[in-house]
């Protein structure tokens, strides 16, 4: 690749006489003038650093100065600023501020920016003897245009061009031309401030799919891993089926690793052989989980797992649970992946469970038969059929305050079809990315069952990057009607809110209708939140929520004047299974006042 703008400049003169002692404590470093750079960014450059905020609390010095290290790190400022685009750049000599008799130093960086380098033009040039036909070519270069990052009237950056090179090669790499050599030309005008791109393209070779090779293979079958594999000998390569077969490779869930790489050497001819490694995870394994929530109280939870059941993919998953809320709850699961389709799992699952709610006290026991099918890294959908008898043990409308007879003994039935799209990430604390999952729920199917109902739920999240914050919006909204005047609507089945995952100005179900001071819950649903996530200092982060919602009685009614609200703060601490929440919450504009405290593990959505 031709050298960068940055390396066309001379580099900037920072000598200057450093007034701070080598050997005192850095107790603190300011910036000034960084307007497009934050301190934070540049701090992570310096190998100069101060004495962390907590450190400070204990009475700790900070780290010592040395002048020799502070002329590199200017020079680093210096150097990431001109990746950036700003060439006249200028890092001013460090302002000190000495404390003789603490042997302390506080630091002060200022530095002038100056104006950025903007891209002119971008411009694309095939070479004369390119193999790929310039339709294609043409094709290629119009979808990408949506995706390139150096576009007219933006500012220059090193990591741009390198951006924008390995989307044209992976462009061409997945129309069948892996070879691809993509060669940015830069011509800077230094009086304009100005840069044209030219991107000089030469496809190589149209290439094939050669010999699958599948090697690390020890309990599973590489037959079986073979029908994961997306393409055969003699295809056309594109580089997105080697990233599908990875994917449905290692979504066996048999696995530890699994990848699947081509094999690309230009002397080996048109021909991409393909290596698939695995490495077999453990056949057996146990996991116990212990845990506190102020909902929920301690909670205890074992899931044991057996891949190979039965031979094949197969896999085996005992769990169980116990919590104030969930006094046990044992599934066994048997899981097998790729049937049909690669895409496509079924699952088989029976179970027993309690369930002890403000509202209830159920005893659940059936199991249920389901297919997940996986459209699109992000896009997922699924069919479930459940089975289960339902014995009432606490619930105020067993005496029919609402006006239904409800059985306290009754089978029921009911086909699931869902759908799911996540693009959010990171996993556990999302910064940015959607969300959407969908239901509808229809119950009466056999078996005896007297529940006959619709229920239908919509779940929308979008996490917003916002100047180092984020931004995060949820709304949910649910009904249930009901078919046939013998029919009612289980109690664990209807909708309630309140609670440190819904409106946390109310506790646990303690939003909506009531009967004889209990809650009763309803066939509509409707809430929606806002969370403003910021961070606070190393793995702590804290949140300013409002939420509003609440319950109707009638099916898909939904009343905005009859809308409840509530605010508060929270605070997150970050740990590898998901954030840690501490959240307090009051009812907004509302006779009741009560503040609300939730404990939690995980984000409220």
């Amino acid at each position: 690749m031709l050298p960068l703008i940055f390396s066309l400049v001379a580099a900037l003169s920072i000598a200057a006489p450093l007034a701070a002692q080598n050997g005192y404590a850095v107790q603190k470093i300011t910036f000034k003038g960084n307007e497009t750079i934050s301190s934070s960014v540049l701090r992570l450059v310096m190998e100069t650093k101060s004495v962390g905020a907590f450190a400070k609390l204990l009475g700790k010095r900070g780290p010592e100065y040395d002048e020799e290290v502070m002329a590199k790190d200017l020079e680093r400022i210096t150097a990431l600023y001109q990746r950036e685009g700003f060439l006249s750049v200028m890092v001013a000599p460090v302002r000190t501020e000495v404390d003789r008799s603490g042997k302390t130093v506080k630091l002060t960086i200022v530095i002038d920016e100056g104006e950025p380098i903007i891209v002119r033009r971008v411009e694309t040039y095939p070479a004369p003897t390119n193999a790929i036909p310039d339709s294609i070519l043409a094709g290629i270069l119009k979808r990408a245009e949506r995706d390139l990052v150096l576009r007219p009237e933006t500012r220059f950056r090193d990591s741009s061009v390198l951006l924008d090179q390995l989307l044209l090669a992976r462009q061409l790499a997945d129309v069948g031309y892996p070879y691809a050599d993509i060669v940015p030309e830069l011509t800077v005008s230094k009086s304009d401030r100005a840069v044209d791109v030219a991107w000089r393209i030469n496809s190589g070779p149209a290439c094939t799919f050669g010999e699958a090779r599948i090697l690390g293979v020890s309990k599973v079958p590489p037959a079986v891993v073979a029908r994961q594999i997306a393409f055969r000998e003699g295809e056309t390569f594109r580089l997105r089926l080697v990233e599908q077969s990875q994917q449905q490779v290692y979504g066996l869930g048999v696995f530890q690793v699994a990848t699947v790489n081509p094999t690309l050497n230009k002397d080996s001819g048109t021909a991409v052989p393909v290596e698939t490694f695995v490495k077999d995870a453990k056949r057996f394994t146990t996991k116990f989980g212990v845990g506190y929530g102020t909902e929920d109280h301690v909670r205890v939870s074992m899931d044991t797992r057996l891949l190979g059941f039965l031979g094949g993919a197969r896999r085996l998953q005992v769990f169980a649970k116990h919590s104030y809320l969930e006094p046990y709850h044992v599934a066994v699961t048997l899981t097998q992946p790729a049937f049909p389709t690669p895409r496509t799992t079924l699952t088989a699952s029976p179970f027993v469970r309690r369930q002890r709610e403000p509202a209830y006290t159920v005893n659940r026991i059936g199991g249920s038969l389901g297919a997940a099918h996986q459209f699109s890294p992000k896009l997922s959908g699924s069919i479930t059929y459940s089975l289960e008898q339902v014995k009432v043990d606490k619930s105020v409308l067993m005496d029919g305050a609402d006006g239904a007879a409800v059985d306290d003994l009754y089978n029921k039935s009911q086909v699931i079809v869902g759908t799911s799209f996540d693009n959010s990430a990171p996993l556990f604390n999302p910064r940015r990315g959607f969300y959407n999952a969908n239901s509808i729920a229809l119950s009466g199917l056999g078996f005896g069952s007297k529940t006959r109902y619709l229920k239908t739920m919509i779940d929308l999240r979008r996490y917003q990057p916002l100047a180092g914050l984020v931004l995060a919006a949820r709304i949910k909204v649910g009904g249930i009607k009901t078919f046939g005047e013998e029919s009612f609507v289980p109690v664990e089945e209807r909708f309630y809110s309140g609670g440190s995952s819904s409106v946390r100005g109310w506790g646990r179900s303690e939003l909506g209708p009531h009967e004889a001071g209990q809650p009763v819950g309803g066939s509509s649903l409707l809430e929606a939140s806002a969370e403003l996530r910021y961070p606070i200092i190393g793995i702590i982060s804290g949140v300013v929520f409002g939420d509003a919602g609440n319950i109707w009685t009638e099916s898909f009614t939904y009343e905005l004047g009859d809308l409840r609200y509530a605010a508060g703060v929270g605070i997150r601490i970050t740990t590898p299974i998901g954030p840690i929440r501490f959240d307090v919450a009051r009812p907004v504009a509302d006779d009741d006042k009560k503040t609300q405290f939730h404990i939690s593990v995980g984000q409220a959505f």
